[in-house]
């Protein structure tokens, strides 16, 4: 005989209702649309950012240069040898 734990999730009313061998079905579907809106609104945050697909956004030299513990030259030498 299978036992299963008894665990509670929310559904859209904010009701507690025990976990069941019957109910998990519907907490799949619970945790699913969970799960899609967290996508969506993370994206709209993302667009608001101007973070794209690729999620880089550029940065300046010096921001660079601080990220790199190097100097202005320091950096341009490493782009002229490409070995950043």
């Amino acid at each position: 005989m299978l036992k299963i734990k008894k665990l509670n999730f929310m559904n859209k009313a904010e009701e507690k209702e025990e976990l069941t061998l019957q109910t998990v079905p519907k907490a799949v579907n619970y945790l699913i649309n969970e799960i899609a809106e967290m996508r969506v609104l993370l994206e709209r945050v993302e667009s608001q950012l101007g973070l794209g697909v690729d999620k880089h956004r550029p940065i300046g030299i010096e921001d660079a240069c601080r990220i790199l513990i190097q100097t202005k030259n320091g950096l341009n030498k490493m782009i002229r040898n490409n070995s950043a």
